[in-house]
């Protein structure tokens, strides 16, 4: 085993000087509510209350206008709000319906007007989105957008960032390689809840594989310009996912998606191969639940979300299999034109030095090479493009015993159909709870837990794949298991240090575990031992790759067998802390972010690849 360790420490030390009333950014996945309190000639009061309270759970947050009358209050999880302003010999002032959605701030200004506290002015329209006190660009998803755009991919599995692709502007790709901005493959980054999924194979610019469930994501924004110093490590853009939590009413959904190969007609590839339907199943289900465990003070979310996808419907013809006499050394059909499809096949394309014709197709004896007086070299062809049983090594009659299924067609190339789609198994369970506590008017805690498990049967490059479910995996074929589990751990506190000086600390442990075991491999043989290959590890059949000067000579399948198993377990720990205060009408904010990234590389002794050439039996 081999293993590496990155360790990165990145610190950001932002000195923002605002005049005028302009605030700072949010902080990551929370957003900000700003603002400035006037009396009726204009003028700033200063001293004010200003409380936000989310609708949902009842959480309060307070704050006072410094002397210029600028409040602010950061760190608002997302969701709607409502904001009210009171101080004595003024009518307290409300405003309903303010929606903060991920990373945004949001500008509420009021204007006091003289009276009682006990009297009350409500505004209960909507409160402006539009981002005045930013120069940021950025495309947000409230909640149920997230919950109604097309999100569905073809493996039937649900993935947050494919509607970012596919509904997003200055996106382009797929969520395994999608790009933002125009930028490379992987440039960008992915926040859950404030902190970066920290993947360090990929640099973090898929959540593909690791991915907290649909119904856990309250809200979404893709920012992809001008945005705060914080966002450093993105290239291109930032996928920002904040994940929901409980409210003071108990609430639940449950689903389940289903297809069934019954209820469809058979398809197209299964028609071209003359088969009936095969399995085709496709099951997607899941459920959450959230509410208070105690009101106003703590709350909890939990969701899941399982899937159970099989998929053995064929596609084209684009494997090719030996023929069964091929096994046996029997070459003799490469001289059949109507077998081969190549009109040159058993037809003389040239002369030896001896003034014998070279047919296309013919198999060579290598133990017959000899050099002529003129110094030119001859090999005598093997009777009837026979290789006698003879003559096969004990290794190579060895290998033949686990010889492939006959293909499909009578033909030399494209003879079997491919299982269509990499993956014919797919397996996901995937867990996702948050707990919000309000310890008093100054301390809140938050915290979420994710985790992911990920099972499939793949296919490998251009190795040969079974397209039968009821033939058990052969170590010739280029299936293989892999299993992708994932963990995602969130924790934050937010500190009212005084109404304008507020500290936000976070901490995030990722990590990402791929581990790819081909069929030999899980079959647990010494393969070294059983095939007689010494000084070699046996820990999965050998890998044997075929090439060839003319392609129509390739015959069979380029590759057999699959030796890609390992294990590849990544991740990082992150903790950023986020200082910021106000004074008159000048904002400061300053913090840090350390993260330590690792990745420990684990294989196993194979027994290797090896090329061959057609040149070994060729003239």
């Amino acid at each position: 085993m081999s293993s590496g360790s990155c360790s990165r420490f990145l610190a950001v030390l932002c000195c923002l000087l605002v005049l005028g009333a302009a605030p700072l950014l949010g902080q990551s996945a929370r957003g900000t509510i700003t603002g400035t309190v006037t009396d009726s000639s204009a003028a700033a009061v200063p001293g004010v209350e200003v409380t936000a309270t989310n609708v949902g759970t009842g959480d309060e947050t307070k704050t006072l206008t410094t002397d210029v009358g600028l409040y602010r209050i950061p760190y608002v999880v997302p969701g709607k709000y409502k904001v009210t302003v009171s101080m004595a010999g003024f009518r307290t002032s409300v405003q309903e319906n303010v929606n903060v959605q991920v990373a945004q701030t949001v500008t509420v200004d009021f204007v006091l007007q003289v009276g009682g506290v006990a009297d009350e002015i409500t505004v209960s329209t909507e409160a402006p989105l539009l981002e005045k006190s930013t120069s940021e660009i950025g495309t947000a998803a409230t909640e149920l957008e997230v919950h109604t755009w097309p999100i569905l991919v073809g493996d039937g599995t649900r993935q947050l960032q494919d509607f970012v692709f596919r509904s997003m502007p200055g996106t382009q790709g797929s969520t395994w390689e999608g790009s933002i901005n125009g930028g490379q493959s992987f440039a960008h980054e992915i926040l859950i809840d404030g902190i970066s999924i920290g993947r360090m194979d990929i640099n973090g610019g898929s959540n593909n594989e690791f991915t907290p469930t649909v119904d856990a994501v309250s809200e979404f924004k893709l920012q992809t310009g001008a945005t705060s110093a914080q966002y450093g490590n993105s290239q291109t853009g930032l996928t920002n996912f904040a994940l929901k939590g409980g409210s003071n009413e108990f609430h639940g959904t449950a689903f389940w998606f289903h297809q069934n190969e019954a209820l469809n007609a058979n398809s197209w590839g299964n028609n071209a191969a003359g088969e009936d339907k095969r399995p085709f199943r496709l099951h997607n289900f899941g459920a959450s639940v959230g509410g208070p465990i105690i009101r106003d003070k703590t709350h909890f979310f939990f969701s899941y979300e399982g899937n159970r996808n099989t998929n053995y419907n064929l596609g084209g013809f684009v494997d090719s299999l030996p023929i069964p006499a091929f096994n046996t050394g029997d070459f003799s059909r490469l001289l059949d034109p109507n077998f081969t499809k190549d009109a040159r096949s058993g037809t003389a394309v040239g002369q030896d030095a001896l003034g014998r014709p070279v047919i296309f197709g013919q198999v060579y004896d290598p133990a017959s090479s000899r050099q002529l007086g003129d110094g030119s070299w001859i090999r005598d062809p093997f009777p009837g493009n026979v290789i006698p049983t003879n003559r096969l090594s004990q290794l190579t009659q060895n290998i033949l015993q686990f010889a492939l299924p006959p293909p499909f067609l009578d033909q030399l190339r494209n003879n079997t159909p491919r299982v269509s789609g990499c993956c014919p198994v797919l397996n996901i369970d995937n867990y996702s709870t948050k707990i919000d506590h309000v310890v008093n008017e100054q301390h809140k805690l938050s915290g979420a837990f994710v985790y992911n498990d990920r099972y499939r049967l793949r296919y490998g490059g251009s190795t040969f794949q079974l397209p039968d479910p009821q033939i058990p995996g052969s170590p010739l074929a280029g299936d293989k298991t892999q299993t992708t589990p994932g963990w995602i751990m969130r924790i934050s506190e937010d500190w009212s240090v005084t109404p304008t000086t507020l500290n936000h600390f976070a901490f995030g442990y990722n990590r990402f575990r791929n581990a790819n075991q081909s069929n030999s491999f899980l079959d647990g043989r010494n393969w070294a031992e059983l095939l007689g290959m010494p000084n070699v590890g046996g820990a999965s059949f050998p890998e044997m790759s075929f090439s060839a000067l003319d392609p129509a000579l390739l015959g069979p399948n380029r590759r057999y067998g699959h030796q890609g198993t390992g294990n590849e377990p990544n991740g990082s720990t992150i903790i950023s802390d986020d200082f910021s205060l106000i004074r008159g009408s000048h904002s400061l904010r300053f913090g840090g972010e350390h993260r330590r990234y690792y990745m420990n590389v684990q294989s196993v002794d194979t027994p290797g690849l090896y090329n061959f050439h057609n040149e070994n039996t060729a003239l």
